[in-house]
């Protein structure tokens, strides 16, 4: 009877352990999918308010123009490789929330803005939205690896396409904040800095939830800590080594380049979108963009039913040969009253959502060991934001004369076909038990897991990066094994399970 009753006691302890652990997960999904959401909005809404700005303090000039859009994606990239190592090093939580806490400290200083000491109201925006950049930039890694690490494999697929779906909601919010300012009784001048602090109140909001509800997430605890089992040897809590980025070279080519070119296509048009397709100013123009957004809703919804069972190598490939055509089709249609073009167009970011879109963002969350998982989407993620930078400057060199939005459309469809082919090449197909391969080695020295996880990765692919490129003369990846002579453990080769 005694013993019956233990069972009884310990079944239920696992049940409620089992729906505590279950809690924290959703918890977790939410917290990430909403600051992905605040940081789109606060991204975002300087092209909405930039006409109302234009028309209080005089147009910008090209100068103040490309500050004010490309500072927030240079505070980015700092963001996303600065906060990504960091958290690789100190833990997802203190910095999860540290990041929303700049965010909200920008988007505070924009609504704000003034002249001041001489510097017009555009140069002190693009400070403060520096210093936002630098917060959301943050956001992208901790955000990936906190979502991927409060959920088991199977799961990481639908889990990260949600968290992604975050961009879809603060693409919404932006022109809907707008339409309702619009329709208040207020002035111009209140609307933009309204807007403004809007985001900083959805960053807080996120700040504090974060501080009180999340909890460093168990995988990364797991990795870095020290294990009784002698046939895993963990180093405990410490930076990336250069050598286990460098052992997963190839895979890190595919992620980042891949983010790269994609990124000139989905920012090169999806900030110019009003230019495309022109409107008077104000309502209007977030009218447009909300059409947009909403008509791209499928996309994100069929992200997170396919992403658990179609691969996501073919999700990407697939979706920027649509891509493609459909830039082919603008090139042959496009007009500025085409109301059939706005259908094409918004079908391109449907399907930018399915494919490049979510697995960009999904992919090096999935495929890095945990110890460096951040680290890795941070330099995907950076080269992601230059891609942006390299769009968002050449949109208004390429629309040039009677015939530059036809070579914009010519243009972004040549890259959306070398997205897909350089994912051919370069990122992997891989499924559940390829990742959880990787996982069950967190505990490994982590120069011969990043071996591990690079030879699995492509373990079915017939592409030439089955070995791995090494970075210091000492380290051997095809090998597995540590010659240096700093004290490095010698490691033996690598079985591939």
């Amino acid at each position: 009877m005694v013993a019956g009753v233990g069972d009884a006691d310990s079944k239920g302890t696992e049940r409620v352990n089992g729906e505590v652990g279950k809690s924290q997960a959703t918890l977790a999904l939410l917290l990430s999918a909403g600051g992905i959401c605040a940081d789109i909005y606060d991204f975002n809404i300087i092209n909405l308010v930039r006409p109302i700005l234009s028309e209080e303090f005089g147009e910008p000039t090209p100068g103040h123009d490309s500050w004010m859009t490309a500072s927030a994606l240079m505070g980015a990239i700092i963001g996303q490789l600065s906060f990504g190592w960091l958290a690789d090093y100190m833990g997802r939580r203190a910095l999860f929330i540290g990041t929303v806490c700049i965010v909200c400290l920008g988007s505070l200083g924009s609504a704000n803005a003034g002249v001041w000491h001489g510097f017009s109201v555009y140069t002190i925006l693009g400070v403060w939205r520096f210093i936002m950049g630098i917060g959301i930039g943050g956001e992208y890694p901790l955000a990936a690896a906190n979502t991927s690490e409060n959920v088991d494999v199977k799961s990481s697929g639908a889990a990260l396409a949600f968290v992604f779906a975050g961009v879809a909601a603060g693409g919404l919010l932006g022109p809907l904040v707008m339409i309702w300012l619009g329709s208040m009784a207020i002035s111009p001048a209140m609307q933009w800095r309204c807007a403004f602090g809007f985001g900083a109140v959805l960053a807080g909001l996120c700040a504090v939830l974060r501080y009180f509800h999340l909890r460093e997430t168990d995988g990364w605890r797991r990795a870095t800590r020290r294990v009784p089992d002698a046939s895993l040897v963990a180093a405990g809590p410490s930076p990336p080594t250069k050598d286990a980025l460098c052992a997963m070279s190839w895979t890190l080519a595919g992620t980042a380049g891949t983010w790269f070119i994609y990124d000139v296509v989905t920012y090169g048009v999806g900030l110019f979108s009003t230019s495309i397709f022109p409107a008077r100013t104000g309502l209007d123009s977030a009218t447009i963009v909300l059409r947009i957004n909403a008509f791209a809703l499928p996309g994100y919804v069929l992200a997170i039913l396919l992403a658990p069972h179609v691969r996501l190598k073919h999700l990407l490939v697939s979706a920027t040969g649509g891509m493609a055509l459909c830039f082919v089709l603008l090139y042959r249609q496009l007009a500025p009253d085409c109301s059939e073009c706005i259908w094409i167009f918004s079908l391109m970011r449907c399907l930018d959502a399915l494919g490049p879109g979510m697995v960009t963002f999904s992919m090096p969350a999935q495929v890095f060991p945990t110890r460096i998982r951040a680290t890795a989407h941070g330099i995907s993620a950076a080269a992601g934001k230059l891609g942006a930078v390299v769009g968002a400057v050449a949109f208004p060199y390429l629309n040039n004369g009677q015939q530059g939005m036809m070579q914009i459309m010519a243009f972004m469809a040549v890259l959306s076909l070398l997205t897909g082919l350089w994912a051919c090449v370069f990122v992997p197909s891989y499924d559940t038990a390829t990742l959880e391969t990787i996982a069950e080695h967190d505990g490994a020295p982590l120069e011969r897991q990043a071996v591990l996880a690079q030879r699995v990765l492509f373990s079915g692919d017939d592409a030439p990066d089955a070995v791995p490129i090494s970075c210091s003369p000492g380290f051997d990846p095809a090998a597995g094994t540590s010659s240096t002579s700093h004290g490095v453990t010698t490691i033996g080769p690598l079985a591939v399970k």
